[in-house]
């Protein structure tokens, strides 16, 4: 092929993906609870359940990893949304890592549990402290769902 010009290489196009990080990418196909007795709204994977409410708990919503045809003796995890009066509390007195989620302040604690891998976040918004906490039927079931429970909370708002 002497006398063709040599030509350069492809410019690799790639289309444009949304990023993993956003936080709409995050959350497809995520349902939305939205709690009006309490004022907040989180997502949940869609693979997870919200079970219903207990009505001698009604300030309690509960979301395990289970599908809607599994029965509640199978292994799993719950994320658990537990709403008290503040009674004039803060959180200055819990340990923890200090934070914000929701616009107010919350604290971060975790190493709960006999294994360790349990975890609690409190938010103090308005008359209200918001628990966020975890819970498995068995030691261990937690960790491999560590990150969709951090997405859980990271997705949680107030709307008072």
């Amino acid at each position: 092929f002497s006398g063709c010009a040599k030509q350069p290489p492809p410019i690799p196009i790639t289309a444009p993906s949304p990023s993993s990080t956003s936080p709409e990418a995050r959350y497809i196909g995520w349902p939305e609870y939205f709690n009006q007795a309490f004022g907040y709204q989180l997502k949940y994977r869609y693979d997870w359940t919200q079970l219903p409410i207990d009505p001698t708990v009604p300030n309690q919503t509960v979301f395990v990893n289970l599908i809607k045809d599994d029965p509640i003796t199978k292994p799993h995890v719950s994320f658990i949304v537990s709403v008290d009066k503040a009674n004039n509390q803060n959180l200055d007195n819990y340990p923890g890592r200090k934070l914000t989620i929701a616009g107010s302040p919350a604290v971060f604690i975790d190493n709960l549990g006999p294994d360790g891998d349990l975890l609690s976040v409190f938010i103090n918004h308005g008359d209200y402290i918001y628990r966020l906490s975890t819970n498995q039927t068995e030691s261990g079931l937690i960790k491999p769902h560590l990150e969709t429970i951090l997405q859980m909370i990271a997705s949680f708002k107030i709307k008072l």
